[in-house]
């Protein structure tokens, strides 16, 4: 099993994923999975959320060829302001967003950073995991820790 599948089953099976491959991973940090049971999920960091895409490898190709699928995956907009501001971030790394949108951060240069994948799934599915049973709108206090 590979550092990324083990990362996500750690991090994020308590949502009901049980990942056996990536598929694919974008630039920032999202990931496409599959599932022991041959379900595809996307696990997006910024937004603190792992969902349910497809059903099978076949309907996530379908899907993939959908055209506010792929511009909403290729995040070609704040890509190409990160990259112009860090660079390449790197084997291994990816952008990040220094606070999760979810929690308030924006889609803008001075929330950009660059991260290891592996970090980044890890504390995405930690903070995830935190918050899950607040309201929207609530006040929320993360607390970090070192992962295992």
């Amino acid at each position: 099993m590979s550092d990324l599948v083990k990362t996500i089953r750690e991090a994020w099976g308590w949502c009901g994923i049980e990942p056996t491959e990536v598929i694919a991973i974008n630039s920032f940090g999202n990931v496409i999975v599959q599932d022991d049971v041959g379900e595809i999920w996307r696990i997006c960091p910024e937004e603190l959320e792992a969902t349910k895409i497809a059903s099978s490898r076949s309907a996530y190709e379908l899907r993939r060829g959908n055209q506010d699928f792929a511009l909403d995956w290729e995040m070609e907009v704040p890509r190409l302001e990160a990259e112009a501001l860090l660079g390449e971030p790197g084997k291994g790394r990816c952008y990040c967003f220094k606070i999760p949108a979810i929690l308030g951060g924006r889609y803008a240069g001075d929330n950009f950073g660059t991260i290891s994948i592996v970090e980044l799934l890890s504390a995405s599915g930690n903070m995830a995991f935190q918050i899950k049973d607040i309201p929207d709108g609530e006040k929320v206090r993360i607390i970090a820790k070192k992962s295992s």
